[in-house]
């Protein structure tokens, strides 16, 4: 029995160790895109147009930034793939982790402009 809590325990060290290796590379692959989806979303904040802002940036700026890193940096996701991780998988963890951020964006917003109303 001792014998196998501790090969249980030395399994999910392993586990877990790997899904946070697995996590950290999705953070990474999402702030690879973050700065071009910020880039292409920031026109409608010029024109005072928050609701905007954050359609583009869940929608078209994720796509936009996608469709640059499948053109330019193609060959990152090798190094995702050695990882376990395929791009479809990336693909949906940043949308998610996009939405997130469009809800923490949206949140500071929302308290900017009470604070200052």
């Amino acid at each position: 029995f001792n014998v196998l809590l501790q090969f249980s325990l030395i399994l999910f060290r392993f586990l877990y160790k790997k899904k946070i290796r697995q996590f950290q590379n999705i953070i990474a692959f999402y702030r690879s895109t973050l700065a071009i989806n910020l880039a292409v979303s920031f026109a409608p904040l010029l024109f005072n147009n928050v609701g905007a802002f954050l359609f583009l940036f869940t929608t078209f700026g994720y796509v936009v930034s996608l469709a640059i890193k499948e053109v330019y940096k193609k060959d990152d996701y090798l190094f995702y793939f050695n990882n376990r991780l395929t791009k479809i998988h990336l693909w949906i963890y940043g949308m998610i982790l996009n939405f997130v951020v469009a809800l923490f964006f949206f949140l500071i917003i929302v308290l900017i402009l009470k604070l200052f109303s």
